[in-house]
C-alpha cells in the first residue's frame, strides 16, 4: 500500500492528506505521530497545529507528555511582551 492508497482517516489533516499517522502498510506507528507533531509545529498555523495535536494524541496517548503545550507562534507573542524594549 502506498500513501496514495491510505484512507483519509490515516491522516491528521485528511482534507489535505497531510501528516500520515500510520505507515505506508497501514500499521499504526508512534514515530509517525511524533513526526506529524514536529512537522506541524514547524509548518502550520496555530489552529492547524491544535487540530493535528488533538488527532495525534487521540491515536497515540503515550505521546501526551512529549508534546509542546502550544504552537510556537502563540509562545512568541507572549515572550515579546515580557519586558523587552522596543527598538
Amino acid at each position: 500500500m502506498t500513501r496514495a492508497n491510505l484512507p483519509k482517516s490515516a491522516f491528521a489533516l485528511p482534507s489535505q492528506r497531510k501528516y500520515p499517522l500510520v505507515t505506508d502498510s497501514g500499521r499504526p506507528s508512534v514515530s509517525r505521530g511524533r513526526s506529524a507533531l514536529i512537522y506541524a509545529k514547524r509548518d502550520t498555523t496555530a489552529g492547524n497545529f491544535n487540530t493535528i495535536r488533538a488527532k495525534v494524541l487521540k491515536r497515540y496517548p503515550s505521546l501526551k507528555g512529549t508534546v509542546a503545550a502550544a504552537h510556537p507562534t502563540s509562545q512568541r507573542s507572549s515572550s515579546r511582551s515580557k519586558g523587552r524594549a522596543k527598538r
